[in-house]
């Protein structure tokens, strides 16, 4: 148990450090001495930028689920019915975040379309702000909820002392994620903000995921 342990937990960090560069080739200008701006940045990305940062998205999201087979294994003393919780709901969720991923690039053409139509430059234009609202968000918050649940499940698993990770984990990897993805973000240097919000979910996957496979390294034997 202890190579896959092991093995999970270190490709899944890698699979979410491969997101936060993603985003950040889609989303931002790579000017790390600039705040984060999508609405008024994304007009003027370079084509080939952005196209690079959407197929590298798209084709690494489903790997996600690398993350949820290391919960499974992490989690596997509470019985099956655990690990297919985990399996299950992240694969559901990974299917809704590709659509998610991808909606940044297609707001971003409907956006470039509606400036070049002679709308004002520097924000959300109406039809790509009601695309991005109306398509994109709704399925972002049920992908979240559907994990979520999973992993409200498995933190209280760990608490209660059925798996491999020391109970102590139940409240340091939602603190590891928290920290890393959000409230970092008005203490960093603005390069890192930059990363933080463009890539601030992928980011505290990465730490949590690091974190994970450490506390695990000798575990599951």
């Amino acid at each position: 148990m202890r190579t896959p342990l092991r093995l999970s937990g270190v490709l899944a960090t890698v699979v979410f450090l491969v997101m936060v560069v993603s985003d950040l080739l889609m989303l931002t200008t790579l000017d790390f001495s600039l705040p984060y701006r999508f609405w008024r940045d994304a007009p003027g990305l370079p084509q080939a930028q952005v196209v690079l940062g959407y197929y590298l998205g798209e084709l690494t999201v489903p790997f996600y689920c690398i993350g949820a087979w290391h919960l499974s294994l992490a989690i596997r003393p509470a019985g099956r019915w655990a690990s297919w919780l985990v399996l299950s709901a992240t694969a559901y969720s990974a299917s809704l975040l590709t659509v998610w991923h991808a909606s940044f690039a297609f707001t971003r053409s409907v956006l470039r379309a509606e400036i070049g139509a002679g709308l004002p430059a520097g924000g959300p234009t109406p039809e790509a702000l009601l695309a991005f609202e109306t398509y994109a968000v709704p399925l972002f918050r049920v992908a979240v909820a559907v994990a979520g649940v999973a992993y409200v499940v498995v933190l209280a698993l760990i608490l209660l002392g059925r798996t491999h990770y020391p109970r102590w984990a139940g409240l340091a990897l939602p603190a590891v994620f928290m920290l890393a993805a959000f409230l970092l973000d008005p203490y960093v240097p603005v390069w890192a903000s930059v990363v933080l919000g463009a890539a601030g979910w992928n980011v505290g996957g990465a730490a949590t995921f690091g974190v994970s496979a450490v506390l695990l390294w000798n575990r599951g034997a």
